[in-house]
């Protein structure tokens, strides 16, 4: 199995910002996803209603592991 990974950076933390990303996310998913796991950052709630996704806020559990690849990112790219 081939797995591709890309990184989408923006500037801000709009609810537009969350918008773009979300449709990118969206074009490279074969199947509609059932259900979305975000933290409590607002400007996702307003990019996932408006796109009709379900989602749900999750603070530690599933998305954990994502937040500490990220926060390994962002503490090595500090560095630079």
């Amino acid at each position: 199995m081939l797995i591709a990974m890309k990184l989408y950076i923006s500037k801000g933390r709009s609810s537009l910002d969350a918008l773009i990303f979300m449709k990118k996310v969206l074009k490279a998913c074969i199947d509609k996803p059932k259900l979305i796991l975000c933290d409590r950052g607002p400007w996702y709630g307003y990019a996932l209603r408006k796109l009709g996704l379900n989602y749900r806020h999750e603070t530690f559990g599933l998305r954990n592991a994502i937040e500490r690849w990220f926060f390994l990112l962002k503490h090595r790219t500090k560095r630079f």
